[in-house]
């Protein structure tokens, strides 16, 4: 039995494509990380090394600068310090200082608090005198921004996850289309078929890559809301307060902690499928159902494509996936797994229910796919209206199967 597993041109331009977009997200992602890690680099290095002296204000203002998106504020500031009998000049009043909508009131509270004429203490570099800053620490807006770059973070390491594994799924997949299907087995998108005192024995269970994505969307969905409740209520678009941003951090672990625990529970819930010869029964049994089939009312197996349950469709990805049933002798078919939504799902189905049939030894009854007038119908408004009503009722019914 052989389940080949398309390599294709069109998959090929699929990784190149996501390459490209990977390296495009990651590219202007990395210019601000890059931005944010030098001035907390700068900031420490400065506290480590600079030395005082005492500068002269020669000017202090608000600034300003409008665009399409608005108008943004900033303090600007321009003083003169001496140091071994040389006069320098700067402007700089923090690293990584910059401006932003709700800076007006921060920066007018720093023209006052500085103003032209006025004496302040300043820290220059011994090795460069010429570098002088205010605040020998991080702009404050620094940090929200900080905040702000996580969920940008995350989607790009996630590309280059995706990137990584690439190789190594295709490969999986590979080896799991020429070997034949041995106990235990390795089922892509299932779980493992194992031998135990019940028979043959398939449960879903937690994996280390699943529990990392459900991590990492826990941690992003949390820190992508944690930037409007920081920015709006605790002021963080124009610095915010810092326990308010440290406070989001840890609410962010926390998401992604709980990210971790709703995997785990939607895991757990899913169907286990067990094949126990000594009874001479096949069970399926999850929080959903519990379903008994003897042997002698197993007419055969049955695999169809049903629009996804998953509600969830990527570009790309058909409508449709494949069921995996237990036809029996009474002409009804018992669901037993839905796959995914994959290029290679049809084929991972096709190989898994002729084993279950061999096995068996009862007959596969394939039913055809859906033709295009099927698919036209998905078209309209009222076949987009029957499908949403069909997918709700499936997501119901099928969710341990998934």
């Amino acid at each position: 039995m052989r389940c080949e597993v398309n390599m294709g041109t069109g998959r090929r331009g699929s990784f190149f494509g996501l390459l490209f977009f990977a390296v495009f997200w990651c590219s202007i992602t990395g210019v601000f990380v890059g931005f944010i890690v030098h001035s907390f680099w700068r900031a420490a290095d400065a506290q480590l090394r600079y030395a005082r002296a005492t500068a002269t204000v020669l000017s202090s203002e608000v600034t300003s600068s409008s665009d399409s998106d608005g108008t943004t504020y900033g303090f600007g500031i321009r003083y003169r310090y001496t140091v071994g009998g040389q006069t320098f000049e700067s402007d700089r009043f923090a690293f990584g200082s910059g401006k932003s909508s709700g800076g007006h009131a921060r920066a007018s509270a720093l023209v006052r608090q500085h103003p032209v004429g006025s004496k302040l203490e300043v820290y220059y570099d011994p090795a460069k005198p010429q570098e002088a800053v205010v605040e020998c620490k991080v702009d404050p807006t620094m940090f929200f921004l900080l905040l702000f770059m996580q969920p940008f973070v995350l989607v790009a390491l996630g590309l280059i996850s995706g990137l990584v594994v690439y190789p190594f799924n295709r490969r999986r997949l590979r080896l799991f289309s020429e070997r034949s299907a041995d106990v235990p087995w390795k089922i892509p998108g299932w779980g493992t078929l194992e031998r135990g005192f019940a028979g043959f024995t398939l449960w879903p269970k937690p994996t280390l890559s699943g529990m990392l994505m459900a991590l990492a969307l826990g941690y992003g969905l949390t820190s992508f809301a944690s930037i409007f409740v920081v920015g709006f209520l605790f002021g963080g678009f124009s610095g915010g307060s810092p326990k308010a941003i440290i406070g989001a951090f840890i609410a962010c672990v926390l998401g992604g902690i709980l990210g971790v625990v709703l995997y785990r529970n939607r895991q757990r819930s899913r169907a286990q499928f067990v094949i126990d010869p000594s009874s001479g029964l096949i069970k399926l049994t999850s929080p959903l159902r519990q379903v008994e089939i003897a042997f002698g009312e197993v007419a055969g197996w049955s695999l169809k494509k049903i629009l996804n349950p998953r509600n969830v469709k990527q570009e790309g990805q058909s409508a449709y996936v494949p069921m995996l049933s237990v036809h029996t002798t009474k002409g009804e078919d018992v669901p037993v797994h839905v796959f995914g939504a994959d290029d290679d799902a049809p084929a991972v189905a096709q190989k898994v229910a002729e084993t279950l049939a061999t096995w068996t030894n009862k007959p596969l009854f394939e039913e055809p796919p859906p033709s295009s007038g099927d698919l036209l119908k998905l078209m309209s408004l009222s076949g987009v209206l029957a499908a949403s009503r069909e997918l709700q009722s499936a997501a119901a019914r099928f969710k341990d199967l998934c």
